[in-house]
């Protein structure tokens, strides 16, 4: 495969997960409307557990944002070397975990069970929730991969 492909295809996975990024900032700014759907969404979203320590804010920040983004990565970057395809899948991890600070950004911190207290806990959870953010996102990208591999009798995803 050329370099020139390469790029191209990164930029369009660019763009792809900018789009997804401006979509994930929208959906928390819809969020905080004075709205009776905005009210109950919230309500869903600040949902804690205290029994289990869990809570549903994961799903719409890190794992749909996972999922979409693995998938556009292994669509478009399906011809790349693993090497490659591996290091863009870890950079859009961290993407996707470095918006957290921008969500928190639309409410009240003591109020967001997910946030950091400190530092030092900042620092830990951007890690890990950068390690399982690519897990996700790896698995998302190997169902891309394997949707554009071209088969026998079809034409390529390219």
């Amino acid at each position: 495969m050329h370099n020139n492909a390469i790029w191209t295809d990164a930029a369009k996975i660019l763009l792809l997960l900018l789009a997804l990024a401006g979509f994930q900032i929208a959906w928390h700014w819809a969020l905080t409307l004075d709205n009776p759907l905005s009210d109950t969404l919230l309500k869903w979203y600040m949902h804690y557990n205290p029994r289990n320590r869990k809570g549903l804010a994961g799903f719409p920040d890190l794992v749909f944002p996972g999922v979409v983004a693995g998938f556009i990565i292994g669509r478009l970057g399906w011809r790349w070397p693993v090497p490659f395809l591996a290091a863009f899948v870890l950079i859009a991890a961290a993407g996707v975990v470095g918006l957290l600070p921008v969500y928190a950004g639309f409410f009240d911190k003591s109020q967001l069970w997910w946030w950091p207290k400190n530092q030092s806990e900042f620092a830990f959870r951007f890690i890990r929730n950068t390690f399982q953010t690519s897990l996700v996102m790896g698995v998302a990208c190997y169902g891309g991969q394997y949707w554009s591999i071209e088969k026998p009798g079809q034409k390529s995803a390219a």
